[in-house]
């Protein structure tokens, strides 16, 4: 692991994830949500556990978790678990965490592809098991410990020159977190 994920040529995961979810969480508390980061500080290093961990004690109505992909593909995706999966001795996510993640999957995903038309391809919205460690595992580690509802986004990906240069753009981190803030409040009002 050499600590900052995906790199593009410029850019690396580390910094997109957390630009984005600063833009982000100021953008949500001005709409009234409480918003928890599950690190204080960029370089901080904290386990995809420990950040269930953290979303579960918070009480959390939705955890949120932030990733720019590599390969060859392009775009935004949206995942969420489908069924338990296990790690370890640990199985999970539970029955109820299940159905909620994918009762504001859609409604998450819609949302924020509608912002980010022309900038961005929408890469679909997928199962955990469409990832290669949730293909083993039958669901991501983050959602395994998740005890609620649960979305993974891979904003862009960041190994594609056209998805760099958008995120690089002046606009870029801007339109990224009106994206998942516009996702954010479709899920949240999906669960009322």
């Amino acid at each position: 692991e050499n600590g900052v994920g995906t790199k593009g040529k410029v850019l690396t995961e580390l910094e997109v994830c957390w630009q984005v979810a600063v833009k982000l969480k100021g953008k949500l508390q001005a709409d009234g949500y409480t918003v928890v980061l599950t690190k204080s500080s960029m370089r901080e290093k904290v386990t995809n556990k420990r950040r269930a961990e953290i979303a579960n004690a918070s009480g959390a109505a939705l955890m949120l978790r932030l990733h720019c992909d590599a390969g060859t593909g392009r775009g935004f995706a949206s995942f969420y678990p489908d069924r338990a999966g296990k790690v370890g001795k640990v199985s999970g996510p539970p029955k109820f965490v299940l159905e909620s993640s994918k009762a504001v999957a859609g409604p998450f995903h819609k949302a924020a592809v509608a912002v980010l038309k022309g900038h961005l391809p929408n890469a679909g919205l997928k199962t955990d098991r469409q990832t290669m460690i949730g293909g083993k595992q039958g669901a991501l580690t983050g959602s395994i410990y998740s005890r609620v509802p649960t979305v993974l986004v891979e904003m862009c990906v960041l190994q594609n020159a056209k998805d760099e240069a958008f995120m690089r753009s002046k606009q870029g981190y801007e339109i990224m977190s009106e994206a998942l803030r516009a996702g954010v409040r479709a899920a949240i009002r999906a669960q009322h």
